[in-house]
């Protein structure tokens, strides 16, 4: 079937970017189609004060903070030495939180039920970008074929959205890096795991995060152990577990039990432009955030409010072009950040004791200074 949209606009991804960019312009009075299959997510969030901001720019902070675990603290710790490196504590002022990666979609789905948003369970097969007054043509997986004048990509780094930025498709090879993810039951672990406290434990050529979050009533802890790949002979879960299982304070973590899932962790880049014909990306469509300053749903619901303000001052093709504008800038910084907070994890060696011996003398305001660039913008 050969039809044109009765929207305004089409969104690819029914994800957490989708369902926001759609809340954007839901509220700002544009018809919306969604095209994406229903999506379930794993696992929690670090949630820093520029989320926090977002959410309060968007009007859903309310609906956030009602499952967000208050973070009182965050401390870097060696892993080879099992001690206190330095700490930054919080306090209401400053709002950082652990939270549910389904609670946020939950929030978002929630927000568009009295919006003129539509939702298709299908995925995008190809997309053919109309040139000048021609529009895009998008071909379903039902075999449907949708015409319309603007779309927005948030079908993620490997989606069809941005090859047809980029102009290729990236092949999935296996990077260099890769992260063991694990969502704990917190009574399965040590009690300490169940403080409001996110624990960064720094090792050679290997780093561990863990910090508890809430869902459906369960305290859970989201753990992410990540390490080079090929660092040991053995299986990576058999790996993590025999390192865990001989530490002084992470013993609880090598339990049989526990379920560890290997992910990539990809080189990241920012494209630099965000937008070709009538297609605009957002989210990790255009921006897959290293995990290595906690904002890989900070900067998507930066994204999503920079849309939302842009939508107030200016027609959607005006505002698509100016939200593609402000956040390619301005993620292309956090990006660089990012790396270098990776390299610096990743230290091995001799290097990673300077690194650790530097950040105790230098404390937690050091680090405090660091991560408010990135939440705040750099100093005037």
């Amino acid at each position: 079937m050969d039809h044109n949209a009765s929207h305004d606009i089409i969104i690819i991804g029914r994800n957490i970017a989708g369902l926001g960019a759609a809340y954007a312009l839901g509220m700002a009075g544009y018809s919306v189609l969604i095209i994406g299959p229903e999506t379930r997510l794993y696992g929690g969030f670090q949630l820093a004060p520029n989320g926090f901001s977002a959410m309060e720019t968007l009007g859903l902070r309310q609906g956030i903070d009602a499952g967000a675990l208050t973070v009182n603290a965050i401390q870097l710790k060696s892993l080879e030495r099992a001690e206190t490196l330095a700490e930054i504590s919080y306090d209401d002022t400053l709002p950082y939180a652990g939270i549910s990666r389904q609670h946020i979609l939950e929030c978002f789905l929630a927000a568009l039920k009295n919006l003129p948003v539509t939702m298709i369970d299908s995925s995008l097969k190809a997309l053919h970008l109309g040139h000048g007054s021609a529009q895009n043509r998008l071909l379903l997986e039902t075999g449907d074929i949708i015409s319309a004048p603007l779309v927005i990509g948030a079908d993620g780094p490997a989606g069809i959205c941005r090859a047809a930025i980029t102009g290729y498709q990236p092949e999935q090879a296996a990077t260099d890096h890769l992260a063991m993810r694990a969502e704990i039951l917190a009574s399965a672990l040590a009690n300490s795991f169940s403080n409001p406290v996110c624990q960064l434990w720094l090792g050679r050529g290997s780093h561990f995060v863990c910090y508890p979050f809430t869902h459906q009533g369960q305290l859970l802890v989201n753990a992410v152990y990540c390490m080079k790949r090929g660092a040991t002979s053995s299986s990576t879960s058999a790996a993590i577990q025999q390192i865990f299982s001989r530490h002084p304070v992470l013993s609880s973590f090598a339990d049989d039990n526990i379920v560890w899932q290997e992910t990539d962790l990809p080189d990241c880049e920012s494209l630099p432009v965000w937008q070709r014909g009538g297609l605009t990306l957002i989210g990790d469509a255009a921006h897959q955030m290293p995990p290595h300053l906690a904002q890989g749903a900070g900067q998507v619901f930066e994204d999503i409010a920079c849309l939302s303000n842009c939508l107030k001052q200016a027609p959607v093709e005006q505002a698509l072009r100016d939200m593609a504008r402000i956040r390619s800038h301005d993620v292309t910084a956090i990006m660089q950040k990012a790396r270098q907070s990776g390299s610096v994890m990743r230290l091995d060696g001799l290097s990673a004791r300077l690194r650790n011996n530097f950040i105790k003398i230098a404390g937690g305001e050091f680090v405090e200074d660091w991560l408010r660039s990135v939440w705040y913008g750099p100093k005037e």
